[in-house]
């Protein structure tokens, strides 16, 4: 042990007197109790608390002097000495080596060598627990983490550094040289034969405790391996201890079950220990100097690792100390190739450091990382790729100072003055085509991690090419015509299957949105994503939509030629690899062009006639695709297009679940379906068409104000599309008409249309042509029609005429004579709203409800009545008396032999003195004429359509040019009011109320004779057929359904309307009027819909203006009393006509008040 007379003697008084008695106060008494029994224990641990805390207060005020640090530890050794280290409790040795640290944090400075040694001695033993003695059982007892922790300390205060924050200002003598000094004097004693089997079984048990769950402890051990392998061991020692500190830390670094659950600064700690440990066993500079690595940068380099003969010349001997010293190992040539195997397995377990929560970790791993790559490249180039690859993840990560940190340390390995950066620039080549080809065989195995790790490192690299030129020029290549695209292209497009998302909610209809007119540039109507088959993580997904950008936008104009090849195979067919050539085709475009379709910004990298070419080669070619019968392959003599599965990539199943049980069904159905694996499904078709659009948006952006030369042939695809019935289909029309709108500098994509009607026109012309017939064409059309309105006669009046062939051409093709007659019907409402908008003023004025006072009107009448009628004194000139044709010479004059016959006159509609027909008038006559034969076609939806079409053309031509149709349609008219489908019924019954309000003097004798009595027999049916409908109301004597949407309320709504327009068109008989009357008080009913309430009242009103008696018996019998509250009548004998389960007193109260 350590006694005073061993250490240099210090005569003089101390600094001060009162520190001195606080200490002579407590070493006294812990003198006196140096001898540990039962009873002197507590008092032990007592004093030992007391000097502890006495000694941290006069570290922080004063520098303890030599003489005072021997005074202190004079009881202390006296402990030491007195007791068995084995039987010092352990609370007792826990606060002895506490003291003792804080006593050689000073004592460091002045002790002796000898004194140094024998301190470590004394505390890595009671670290390692070599004389602690053993247990009853017979096995070493092992000290507590508490007394492991004082003692971890106490070796801390022995062995750190001394760096300039840990020097105080106060103190004399001590500065870094002599710190420096004072370091190499310790660390030649530790290197010698004693010391250095003490550091050796202190470094394991450092190991050891390492992996504690004491977070002190673990910290403490963590930072004492860091000091003892990069100050104290020698170089030569390194190699023996490399394989347990690698496995150890490796352990710690990533926690239990491996899963990078450790705090983010022992993981920091932990890569510290093995970055200086690798590097000073496996270094580039130690190798070569030894032998294990030769680098070759001359001839006569080249020279000397050969011999004479050509065979590799033998390595250089060992040293002799590495010779003669049992703990070091030799690096040789072997023992590297095994050392770095080993390695590189360690190196390959951090993976999952990538995904660690802390980023105070994943900026270590980026160090650690940064470190090997500088200082490894030659001993350890198989790991060079897995190293690069976790920068190049990191480089990615979501915590804005790892991915930094990473970048910048990529950055430095990559360009000068960096000795590794031609290694580094091969591999990571080299790197991102293997990640590229690997792609293929982890997607469908449901890798989604793993698939992002190397999507994520593809992006991080080609992010690289800005600062490295290099990098651009690898990734050109890769994506140019030398780059193989042939080889790794197929295998790639073969496993990217797309698929519509099963449940896709459109916020708004493609049409209805265009026709708003609201879809300008300030709010971009998003694209519909698609899913993947094989990724259902978002964060996968987006990763490799980052990735193909990248890659585009560091290959630059090189990787056109992957566009354009890609594109290329997309025009083969309709399968899922087309499919996925036409996505990759759009990611890599976007990555060119510096754009993405979440917004419209210019061009970043100027215009080149390179790329505006090739957009303009891809929005024809993708026209292409909506041609009828483009659907096949196209023939080509390219092998790599005809074999794409040259590769042979080996099929992967993915199962999930129990396994099923397999029959004999079963495996037929399997080979059904593997032969038909390649087929087209909708699916594909349809999602073709969306990436088709998607280019098409891109291209637009990449040509600007040039892109609207393109539009004669992007219209009609980008029109077809958006009026699908497929919603997924429809909404990304719209988005791409929306994204061409703004690319091309329009205000909405309504006023792009209006600016080139003509080349939206001439797509629809060409496909209503026979010999190119497409059906959907008509529903283009219809969007048209409605965008254009008035001037769809005079701006496609001749499109509109070609209907009228195609109908007689194709009137037996129920799909097209549906669209045909939907476009028609369109017209009819586009003329029907402007002339109402031209005629609102002419419109006669409501119906006044005032009553009328007859018996006043009757005495104005009386006295008035020999009044003389104001004469015109307008003067007209000459006039004739007589019919001009009867006077010689007027009139129609003979034909001479002479003179020529006259042509007929053509009907110009001027009859009676009605005006000619405006051109407008002319084609809704046409309209109207070719349309009646449809009446009676097998196609509810067609008869249906053709008599809202004659309703809404009624108000819009005159009674000359309309009724001729009308009398020949009749009959069939009459005959839809018994379809056997209720909204021809309805639609039947809404025309003849329209007729009867426009030429109600044509219809009431044929309503009279031929609609009344289908009226009558609908109503009973009606009625019946209401009391067992669920959407009927409910209560005594309701009439109707709840809602207004129904076929029996819409029905009710247009007999009442047509009786209203009758009863105003004059007196009617009285058997009839009577049956009228008893047939409609129902509607009267208080709970009936208000809408049948009103039209009930307005026709009853329009009957009081006629016979205002009839009208009020009827009521005042239903009611069983006056129904003006006037008078009590006797209303016995018209009991029969009593209905107390209507309440019609309100309704009737108003009717009869109205006159």
């Amino acid at each position: 042990m350590i006694s005073p007379a061993s250490s240099n003697a210090v005569s003089g008084p101390l600094t001060s007197a009162d520190t001195f008695q606080a200490l002579k106060a407590i070493c006294v008494p812990l003198l006196g109790s140096s001898l540990l029994t039962p009873e002197a224990i507590p008092r032990a641990s007592s004093l030992l608390v007391q000097l502890g805390s006495l000694l941290e207060a006069l570290q922080a005020d004063t520098v303890i002097t030599p003489s005072t640090i021997e005074y202190v530890f004079f009881p202390l050794s006296h402990i030491l000495k007195r007791n068995p280290i084995s039987i010092i409790p352990d609370v007792i040795m826990e606060k002895l080596m506490g003291v003792t640290a804080t006593l050689f944090e000073h004592w460091w400075w002045s002790c002796q060598v000898d004194v140094w040694e024998q301190m470590l001695m004394l505390s890595a033993a009671i670290f390692c627990g070599i004389d602690s003695g053993t247990d009853p059982k017979g096995k070493r007892r092992d000290r507590d983490e508490e007394t492991k922790a004082a003692s971890a300390r106490c070796i801390w205060a022995i062995l750190h550094r001394r760096l300039a924050t840990d020097i105080s200002p106060t103190s004399e003598g001590h500065t870094e040289s002599k710190a420096e000094e004072r370091l190499t004097l310790f660390r030649d004693r530790a290197r010698g034969p004693q010391t250095l089997p003490i550091l050796g079984q202190t470094l394991t048990a450092l190991l050891e405790t390492s992996e504690s769950a004491n977070p002190h402890l673990q910290d403490l051990s963590l930072q004492l391996l860091e000091t003892i392998i990069s100050d104290y061991l020698p170089e030569a020692f390194i190699p023996s201890i490399l394989p347990g500190v690698v496995s150890s830390m490796t352990k710690v670094a990533l926690g239990r079950q491996g899963k990078a659950s450790t705090r983010g600064n022992v993981v920091d700690k932990t890569l510290k220990v093995m970055q200086i440990t690798i590097i000073m066993a496996v270094s580039d500079d130690i190798c070569e100097k030894e032998g294990a690595v030769r680098t070759a940068t001359s001839l006569e380099d080249i020279g000397n690792i050969f011999e004479s003969d050509g065979q590799p010349r033998s390595a250089a001997p060992a040293s002799p100390i590495v010779e003669k010293s049992p703990f070091f190992t030799p690096r040789t040539s072997v023992w590297l190739s095994a050392t770095a195997a080993q390695l590189h397995i360690a190196l390959n377990t951090l993976y999952s450091l990538l995904r660690h929560p802390n980023p105070l970790a994943t900026t270590a791993l980026s160090r650690f990382c940064h470190a090997l790559l500088s200082n490894t490249s030659r001993s350890l180039p198989d790991s060079q790729a897995l190293l690069l690859s976790f920068l190049l993840s990191l480089s990615t990560s979501r915590f804005p100072e790892v991915a930094d940190a990473s970048r910048d340390h990529l950055l430095s390995l990559l360009k000068p003055p960096s000795s590794v950066r031609f290694t580094l620039l091969q591999t990571l080549s080299h790197s991102t085509r293997d990640n590229l080809i690997a792609l293929p065989r982890l997607l469908p195995s449901r890798s989604e991690g793993r698939v992002e790790h190397l999507a994520r490192q593809v992006s991080a690299a080609c992010n690289l090419s800005g600062s490295v030129h290099a990098v651009s020029d690898g990734v050109g290549k890769l994506l140019g015509p030398t780059g193989g695209i042939e080889k790794w292209g197929w295998n790639l497009l073969s496993v990217l299957e797309f698929t519509i998302p099963q449940l896709y909610i459109s916020t708004v209809k493609a049409t209805t949105a265009l026709l708003e007119g609201g879809l300008g540039a300030a709010g971009l109507h998003a694209f519909p994503s698609a899913n993947m088959k094989h990724v259902s993580s978002r964060d996968t997904r987006e990763a490799l939509d980052d990735m193909f950008r990248d890659m585009g936008k560091a290959a630059g104009l090189d990787g056109l030629f992957a566009v354009e090849w890609l594109v290329g195979v997309a025009r083969n067919g309709r399968t899922s690899r087309e499919v996925a050539a036409l996505w990759c085709a759009e990611k890599i475009l976007e990555g060119v062009g510096g754009l993405t379709l979440e917004s419209t910004d210019a061009y970043k990298h100027g215009v080149s006639k390179r790329i505006e070419k090739i957009s303009r080669w891809i929005a024809k070619v993708v026209v292409e695709f909506w041609e009828p019968g483009d659907g096949d392959p196209v023939k080509t003599d390219d092998t790599s297009l005809s074999n794409p599965e040259s590769d042979g990539l080996l099929p992967l199943e993915y199962v999930k679940g129990l396994d099923p049980l397999i029959t004999k069904f079963d495996l037929r159905w399997d080979q059904q379906q593997q032969s038909s694996q390649a087929s087209v499904r909708p699916q594909h078709t349809i999602l073709h068409k969306v990436f088709s659009l998607h280019l098409l948006s891109i291209t637009s952006v990449v040509l600007r104000s040039r892109f609207l030369r393109l539009l004669l042939h992007v219209l009609y695809p980008i029109l077809h599309s958006l009026v699908s019935e497929n919603s997924y289909l429809s909404s990304t029309a719209l988005a791409t008409l929306q994204y061409i709108t703004s690319a091309t500098g329009y205000a909405t994509s309504s006023n792009l249309l209006l600016a080139n009607f003509d080349y939206a026109l001439d797509g629809v012309a060409r496909r209503l042509d026979r010999r190119q017939l497409d059906p959907e064409a008509t529903k283009i059309l219809v969007v048209l029609v409605r965008l254009v309105g008035k001037d769809i006669v005079s701006r496609a009046g001749d499109v509109v005429e070609a209907c009228f062939d195609r109908l007689d051409e194709f009137h037996g093709y129920t799909v097209l004579v549906e669209g045909l007659v939907e476009v028609l019907a369109e017209v009819i409402k586009v003329v029907e709203a402007d002339y109402e908008s031209d005629h609102s003023q002419d419109k006669p004025s409501p119906m006044v409800t005032a009553p009328t006072d007859h018996v006043q009107a009757f005495i104005e009448w009386y006295q008035h009545r020999k009044d003389s009628v104001n004469e015109d004194d307008e003067d007209f000139g000459p006039a004739p008396r007589e019919n001009w044709a009867n006077i010689p010479g007027k009139g129609k004059e003979k034909e001479t032999d002479e003179d020529p016959p006259q042509e007929p006159h053509k009907d110009t509609g001027e009859i009676d003195g009605e005006p000619p027909l405006t051109p407008t008038q002319v084609l809704t006559q046409q309209i109207v004429s070719h349309s009646i034969y449809f009446l009676t076609h097998s196609s509810a939806l067609i008869r249906a359509r053709v008599l809202g079409l004659l309703e809404a053309a009624g108000p819009t031509l005159t009674q000359s040019a309309l009724l001729p149709s009308i009398h020949t349609a009749w009959p069939y008219i009459l005959n839809r009011m018994g379809d056997s489908e209720p909204f021809v019924v309805t639609a039947s019954a809404s025309l003849i109320a329209s007729l009867a309000e426009h030429v109600g003097e044509f219809m009431a004798s044929r309503i009279w004779k031929d609609v009344w009595p289908r009226f009558r027999t609908t109503l009973s049916k009606l009625e019946e057929a209401d009391s067992h409908s669920a959407l009927a109301r409910r209560g005594l004597g309701a009439v109707g359904t709840e809602t207004a949407y129904s076929h029996s309320h819409r029905l009710y709504r247009a007999i009442l309307r047509t009786m209203r327009a009758v009863a105003k068109g004059g007196p009617m008989k009285t058997d009839v009027l009577w049956e009228v009357l008893m047939a409609f008080r129902r509607f009267l009913h208080r709970d009936t819909h208000p809408e049948l309430q009103l039209c009930a009242r307005e026709f009853y009103v329009a009957l009081m203006k006629d016979d205002a008696d009839i009208v009020w018996l009827a009521l005042s019998a239903t009611l069983g009393k006056d129904a003006m509250g006037l008078s009590d009548p006797d209303m016995a004998p018209l009991a029969f006509m009593n209905q107390h389960k209507w309440e019609i007193e309100a309704n009737a109260g108003l009717i009869l008040s109205a006159v």
